[in-house]
């Protein structure tokens, strides 16, 4: 099963320290917000933002214990990124079976904007 992403936005998160903590903490058990933002020392609306933007992504999900308390789980089995000078690769494997890839080819103006290549 093909999964859709959102290739920017999946580049993002995937580079994102925070995201990286999360998914990472969340992987084998199901965690509390109070216990992601304690144990990773993450600041709680910070955190907030990130589950948010991983869950609308599919990378993690809720796992509802009681009307009142939520836990996430992560929902990768495995993320791979191939970088090289002119693009990134960047595939998902999801605990559910499913699979989400993309390539995004760099511009070359701006990759001389940032210092990435020469003019």
């Amino acid at each position: 099963m093909e999964r859709k992403s959102a290739s920017f936005e999946l580049a993002q998160l995937a580079l994102d320290e925070d995201s990286c903590k999360i998914l990472a903490f969340t992987y084998r058990n199901p965690k509390s917000v109070k216990d992601i933002c304690v144990d990773l020392k993450i600041p709680q609306v910070k955190c907030y933002r990130r589950i948010k933007e991983l869950e609308d992504l599919g990378l993690l999900r809720s796992v509802e214990t009681s009307p009142r308390k939520r836990l996430y789980t992560s929902n990768i089995e495995r993320i791979q990124m191939t970088l090289n000078e002119a693009h990134i690769s960047m595939s998902a494997e999801y605990k559910d079976g499913a699979k989400s890839s993309f390539d995004l080819k760099f511009d070359p103006e701006m990759m001389a904007a940032v210092g990435l290549i020469s003019k």
